[in-house]
Order: C-alpha cells, then structure tokens, then sequence
C-alpha cells in the first residue's frame, strides 16, 4: 500500500466544534498526525453533545478517531509556551477564536511565522477576520440565503418552522478549509513558505448559491426551477407505501423509459419531463 498523501505532516489543532473537527478529519484521512488542543476546562464542547458513549460524544469520537489529544491552557504563559514549541516544528495550525483573541492572549503569530516559514496557519472566523461576531450553522445558512433554497425533504420540524437536518455550513467550511490548506502545502514545495489563510463560516454556503444567484439574475425560469426543483417526475422525492421516501432522478430519457419500464408503468414513459399538475 503506498504512503498516504500527508504522511509525516504535524498538525496543530486548536479548533472547536464542526468546522474544525471536520477538518481535522479530512487531514487525518489524508495521513495527517494530528495534535488536537484543548482547554483544560471541558475541552471541546463537541465531548458533551449527546449522544455519549464512554463519556465522550460520539460526533467527537469519530471526528477526532486517529488524533493526538493535548490539554493546555492559552490563557498562561506556560500553555502558550509550550504552543509555541509545538508550531515552531508544525506544518499546519488550525484555529477557530474569536479574531485578535489568541494576540490578546499573547501569541504572535507573526513571530512564528518568522521562526517557521513553512507553517500553513489557517483561522475559522464566523464572519471575518476584522469581525468578532459569532454565529451558528443556523444562523448562517439564513443568512446566506441558502435555507430558502432547501427543499423540505432536507429538513425537519423543530417546534417551529423547518430547519436543515445537517450542518451546511460547519461541513462546508471544514471541506474547503482543507482544499485551501492541501494548495497551501503544494504551494510551499514550490515556494519553501507557508500561508496564513482563512475561512469563513459565512463565505463557506456561498458555492452552493452560485448557480442560483445567476440563475436567479437571467430571470428564472430555468432548469433549476423546474426540472431540478422536483417539478418534473423524472426529478423528484416520492411517497413509498410504507411512508418513505424514494429519489428519482432519472433525467436522461433512456434512464426514465428504463425506470417505468422497472416498475410496470411503460405507459408513463413519454411523461417524464412534463410540468405542472400532469407531471
């Protein structure tokens, strides 16, 4: 078997929840040794959300499988020492604090760099870096606009109106954090320097409006409000007997004619991209 990608590179994980441990996972599986920090007063809050198992959740548990855990208090100079030592021989630096908190604290990161020139830091700021908002995932698929482009088999009842059944924008900064940190250590071979890069959980939905913000621009109307919003029965969810639900998505003719003809319906094959009450 041969070596995986990021054999031999040390990540420094000071990160809390989702996006991080999604991160931390993507790097992990990729061959990444990987130090998770944690503060001595409870550790990542990702250890307590149910449901437990040993104690521990178990989101945290297979995020986390394979990681290196280490305790140490930032607010000290000797936790923060022993960061330093820890970044000064580190290929990667993770992070997830509020913007200016780690200088507040202490640690310059500029120093580092200088000490480290091959370290690839990258943040997880909720907004920006020039902003110390928080958010949830919640508040930001709202306001992005995304949670209006939700179907409602994508989300569940929560006493009040739907909300999405998975963390968008917790996976999707994590994912793209790491497209952003594997260019930065291809970028360094070529360069021998690092990169401090970013990620926001605000900008992180974004790509997935792309095609309908411009879909949206050239008037709609399109394939997206149509055949791929589940107005045609090519494309769309349907009600089992049982009470689930089945996905059809046989757009192409040749796949919709093989689907009626599966289920005993040839006669529907003509009907698959029809509109409206028909369809």
């Amino acid at each position: 078997m041969s070596e995986a990608p990021l054999a031999g590179t040390l990540v420094i994980d000071c990160s809390r929840m989702a996006p991080g441990a999604v991160l931390a996972r993507t790097l992990i599986d990729l061959g990444a040794c990987l130090i998770k920090v944690e503060d001595p007063r409870g550790g990542d809050p990702m250890r307590a959300a149910p449901p437990l198992r040993g104690g521990v959740g178990v989101g945290f548990c297979v995020y986390y499988r394979g990681a290196e855990s280490l305790r140490l208090d930032l607010r000290k100079p000797e936790g923060l020492a022993h960061l330093r030592t820890l970044l000064s021989r580190a290929d990667v630096f993770i992070e997830s604090f509020r913007p200016g908190t780690l200088a507040k604290w202490g640690l310059d990161l500029d120093a580092i760099e200088r000490d480290n020139p091959k370290l690839v830091s990258c943040s997880l700021p909720a907004v920006a870096d020039d902003d110390r908002g928080v958010a949830h995932d919640l508040n930001l698929t709202g306001l992005t606009g995304l949670l209006g482009q939700l179907p409602g088999a994508l989300l569940t009842q929560g006493g009040g109106e739907d909300i999405p059944r998975v963390l968008i924008a917790d996976v999707l900064t994590g994912t793209l954090a790491a497209s952003s940190i594997l260019a930065a250590l291809v970028g360094r071979h070529a360069t021998g320097k690092g990169r401090r890069l970013s990620q926001s959980l605000l900008s992180a939905p974004l790509p997935l409006l792309t095609w309908p913000w411009a879909d949206q621009a050239a008037g709609g109307g399109g394939l997206l409000d149509n055949a791929l919003a589940g107005r045609v029965p090519c494309y769309r969810c349907y009600r089992c007997g049982d009470g689930q639900l089945i996905s059809v998505g046989c757009l192409e003719p040749k796949f919709w004619i093989g689907f009626c003809q599966a289920v005993g319906r040839p006669d529907l094959a003509a009907t698959g991209l029809d509109l409206g009450e028909r369809g």
